[in-house]
C-alpha cells in the first residue's frame, strides 16, 4: 500500500515524561517520529507527509485549537490524520479539537496504552 513511503509520524509535545515515552516506543516498534517545537516547526514538517501528527493539547505554550485549523488550513495537511492526547477531561478542550479537524483525542492513559499501535499504523480503536 506503499506505506513505507509515508510511514513517519510528527508529534508536537512538550511533556518531558511522553517525549521520552513517545521516543522509546517508536524505537522499540521501530515507527519513524519526528518530534517538532511549536506549531511553525509542525507545519514545516508535514512537507514529508507523514502518517499521522500526534499533538499533546496540553502542552505549554501552543493553542492546540489554532494548531489544529493552522494544520487543517495548510494544503499539504489538510488530509493528514490527528490524535490528540489530555491530560484531564476537559470536555470543553476536547470538543473545540474535535471541531477543529482533530480525528481522534484520547486521555493520557489511552493513549499510552495505545501508543505502540498508533505509531505503526495498526487497528487500535
Amino acid at each position: 500500500m506503499g506505506a513505507e513511503a509515508n510511514s513517519e509520524v510528527i508529534a508536537l509535545v512538550k511533556d518531558l515524561f511522553f517525549l521520552a515515552k513517545i521516543g522509546e516506543t517508536a524505537k522499540q516498534v521501530g515507527a519513524k517520529i519526528r518530534f517538532a517545537d511549536s506549531t511553525e516547526d509542525l507545519i514545516s514538517c508535514i512537507q514529508s507527509k507523514p502518517r499521522l501528527i500526534v499533538l499533546d493539547l496540553n502542552a505549554d505554550g501552543i493553542d492546540p485549537v489554532l494548531t489544529i485549523k493552522s494544520l487543517k488550513e495548510t494544503t499539504a495537511s489538510v488530509d493528514l490524520p490527528i490524535i490528540g492526547f489530555i491530560q484531564h477531561e476537559m470536555s470543553t478542550l476536547i470538543d473545540s479539537a474535535l471541531q477543529a479537524g482533530c480525528d481522534q483525542v484520547l486521555s493520557r492513559n489511552a493513549f499510552t496504552k495505545h501508543l505502540p499501535k498508533i505509531l505503526t499504523g495498526k487497528p487500535w480503536h
